[in-house]
């Protein structure tokens, strides 16, 4: 099925269905780390999201616009297990990273847990250092 990508706000009610889907699929569950239902109305309250679609969310990324420092920060990227190596996330950073050139942020932060060696090489790939 083909991929559609959007820049979106999402209600909390959407966030908290998200995070509960994609807690399981990382090491450790984001539910072992922090409250899903105060993370989600954080999210909800000021990040937009770079959303992949076919029926379903299958991917995101979770970014603020730093104002004071004219830079996106990530807090969460997520993209569906069954869809992984896809180059989704690449796609979207990307699309992200296009337009908020556009909107004059010239750079970016991200997080990333340590242990997530495939995250950590695609953000190497596409210009982030530690």
């Amino acid at each position: 099925m083909l991929e559609s990508y959007s820049f979106e706000r999402l209600s909390e009610h959407q966030v908290i269905e998200i995070l509960r889907i994609m807690s399981p699929q990382f090491d450790p569950p984001l539910s072992a780390d922090m409250n899903i239902d105060e993370y989600a109305k954080k999210l909800s309250d000021n990040a937009t999201f770079v959303l992949c679609k076919n029926v379903d969310i299958i991917a995101l990324i979770a970014y603020y616009k730093n104002m004071p420092k004219a830079q996106i920060y990530i807090p969460l990227v997520w993209v569906d297990q069954a869809y992984r190596g896809n180059g989704i996330s690449r796609t979207m950073f990307n699309l992200l990273l296009e337009k908020g050139k556009k909107e004059g942020f010239n750079n970016s932060e991200l997080e990333v847990l340590k242990a997530n060696n495939n995250a950590i090489k695609l953000y190497n790939s596409l210009g982030y250092i530690k």
